[in-house]
């Protein structure tokens, strides 16, 4: 059935009228009533005098009876309004806090629900590359809904865009960018695009599984919930982004020189009071100063985001990768001894033989890298002796390297 209908306002003087009429019945009711006592005593017409108390009954108890109903009405009406206005408020309250984008989006499609009295929501957010992806879905009254977090924007939010305004599909299937698949499902849609500082971020739509209208009241509650929800999905993505930076190398993605420092501190304290052991690698690319000298700092950015890529690819997940500064990156092996620090930084090495940059249109090998190991607690008790410890083993390596080479090219 379809709840949301044309609300009728009337004029303010028969309004008036029927307030009136309705507290004057009563008043009325009780005159009859007195009357008919006074005409009972003088004529003797009790029968009469019955009947009609019976009908002043009779009337009372259906006014008594639509009274409660109005009353039952308002409530639930005033019920309604206050899910709908706790929707806003705590989409807005969001705005300010510090929640993840991921907490968020959560919380915006479960009130999304509420607000429009929907039996389901769906949040997409636009992409680096300005697609448009689904980030989360809510459910609740349709689970036939199939899970589609994380695929291309389809069906009613298309239109969204492309208008830049609220669409309603008040006979979902009778639209032509719904998506054929859910028609038996949805019967009416409501979908709007996120819109923060004058820049579309998003879509919110919201889903019904029996028809309905949305009322003029209903779309200017989802108008200014979509505001609000794009402010806060907006702050949040700034501020998610604002720790990326402080704790990410912008350049290769990894962790920062500050951000290792803390985390080894955190490990090595860890560490001490456990019994533990952990693994520090110090990596030096060789020749990227030649590589910036003759093929340019693009070049070399490249055989840099190429050594973090690999890095990040074979080590372990509990394990850190950072840019240490320059050409230097540092690997945190937490738990790990000597033979399999070893084997991971040799993974890494052959790996990284076969990664090359483009320059002048060919590809050129990534240059060799050079490692240095130490291990806690033998080789220091803290971040810096560590670092200090794997540094002056990479540095030894490099001379090792650099003495078997003239070595080599002597006896040649």
């Amino acid at each position: 059935s379809i709840e949301d209908r044309a609300v009728h306002v009337r004029p303010r003087a028969s309004h008036a009228t029927l307030q009136f009429a309705r507290m004057a019945l009563p008043a009325g009711v009780a005159a009859a009533t007195a009357v008919l006592i006074v005409i009972a005593e003088e004529r003797r017409t009790e029968g009469i005098v019955d009947v009609a108390a019976a009908l002043i009954t009779i009337v009372l108890a259906t006014r008594t009876g639509l009274a409660l109903y109005a009353n039952f009405r308002l409530s639930e009406i005033d019920g309604r309004r206050a899910r709908q206005f706790e929707a806003l408020y705590e989409v807005g309250l969001a705005a300010a806090g510090e929640r993840s984008v991921e907490d968020l989006l959560k919380l915006v499609v479960d009130q999304a629900t509420s607000l429009a009295r929907t039996d389901g929501a769906m949040v997409a957010l636009a992409e680096p590359d300005r697609r448009f992806v689904i980030r989360a879905l809510h459910k609740g009254g349709l689970p036939q809904l199939r899970e589609s977090v994380g695929e291309p924007l389809a069906g009613l939010s298309l239109a969204a865009l492309e208008t830049r305004d609220l669409v309603v599909a008040e006979r979902y299937d009778e639209h032509p960018l719904s998506t054929t698949q859910l028609h038996g499902i949805i019967k009416s849609a409501i979908a709007i695009p996120l819109i923060a500082h004058g820049e579309v971020i998003g879509t919110l739509a919201a889903y019904s599984a029996t028809p309905r209208r949305f009322s003029p009241d209903t779309r200017r509650l989802v108008r200014l919930y979509a505001a609000q929800a794009a402010i806060a999905i907006a702050n949040a993505q700034l501020l998610a982004e604002t720790h990326r930076l402080a704790r990410d190398d912008d350049l290769t993605g990894v962790m920062n020189r500050r951000s290792l420092m803390e985390r080894l501190e955190g490990e090595i304290h860890g560490a001490t009071r456990h019994g533990d052991i952990l693994a520090v690698a110090l990596c030096d690319v060789d020749g990227l100063k030649s590589v910036n000298d003759t093929a340019g700092h693009l070049a070399g950015n490249e055989v840099l985001i190429k050594v973090a890529r690999v890095m990040r690819e074979t080590v372990r997940v509990e394990d850190v990768v950072a840019r240490f500064g320059g050409d230097e990156f540092v690997i945190l092996l937490p738990r790990t001894g000597l033979l399999p620090a070893q084997a991971l930084v040799g993974r890494i090495a052959t790996r990284l033989r076969e990664e090359g940059y483009h320059w002048a249109g060919v590809e050129q090998p990534v240059p060799g890298v050079s490692f240095g190991i130490a291990w806690f607690p033998e080789d220091g008790r803290t971040a810096d002796a560590l670092i200090a410890s794997a540094d002056a083993r990479m540095y030894a390596e490099k001379a090792h390297v650099r003495a078997r080479r003239a070595s080599a090219a002597e006896g040649d």
